[in-house]
């Protein structure tokens, strides 16, 4: 996971690099009254390793975005994901004859709302934005094998729970049409507080959250995908 976070921080200064000496260059006199973005989405999900699994999970899933701009370079942005995943994986240790077999379902919705900060050169946009909202994550983990010849079966639930949600990220752009372009890249950090322990074993396996329990989940969210702009010129 270190090595997506690596690539994320280059990416973002790839990103950068690129846009800001265009940000010499004279950008359109009028910008658009609202920018629409929908794409495919990766998340760095940092919460199976706080709950329960152990280690952070890449998951997939889908972004979409509204930006109502006030200004030129300023507006109001609406912020929307959601990532999902379901992965198998064995271990053993030949020397005991010890093995596991551990299933993760996971998925984790973000909504955020706040400012957004962007400029343009020529074709190419650039964006910052700082939201608050909230994030929803739900997990369950089954593990199963033999341990020291005893063999063992878990199924741990943690139901769906929604907490704070803070992003702080930013975008590149570009404008292959006047209302058309292509996000090449969305860079967002996502902390979110959720719940992740438990006060005992419920019927059924679910673990119930309780007082204390309240975890700092940091997520990292790379996006891409297309952008469609309202009104101006």
């Amino acid at each position: 996971m270190r090595l997506f976070r690596a690539s994320l921080i280059v990416l973002g200064l790839l990103v950068l690099s690129c846009g800001v000496p265009a940000y010499a260059q004279k950008g359109s006199d009028e910008g658009s009254k609202v920018d629409l973005f929908g794409g495919v989405s990766f998340l760095e999900n940092q919460y199976p390793s706080v709950a329960c699994c152990g280690g952070n999970y890449t998951i997939k899933g889908f972004h979409i975005q509204g930006t109502y701009n006030l200004t030129k370079h300023l507006g109001f942005m609406a912020d929307f994901s959601r990532h999902s995943n379901t992965s198998d994986e064995r271990s053993t240790n030949t020397s005991n004859g010890n093995f596991e077999t551990l299933h993760v379902d996971q998925s984790m919705r973000t909504i955020a709302f706040g400012p957004a900060f962007s400029v343009e050169a020529g074709k190419m946009r650039l964006s910052a934005h700082t939201l608050a909202g909230f994030s929803t994550g739900e997990l369950t983990s089954h593990r199963a094998g033999t341990y020291w010849g005893s063999p063992f079966d878990y199924l741990y639930t943690y139901p769906s729970n929604t907490g704070m949600a803070f992003v702080l990220g930013g975008s590149a752009d570009y404008m292959f049409k006047p209302r058309w372009g292509w996000r090449i890249a969305q860079v967002d950090y996502v902390h979110s507080t959720l719940q992740a322990c438990e006060t005992g074993l419920q019927p059924g396996n679910i673990y119930t959250p309780g007082t204390g329990c309240d975890y700092g989940v940091k997520n990292l969210r790379l996006s891409t995908g297309l952008v469609f702009r309202l009104g101006g010129k």
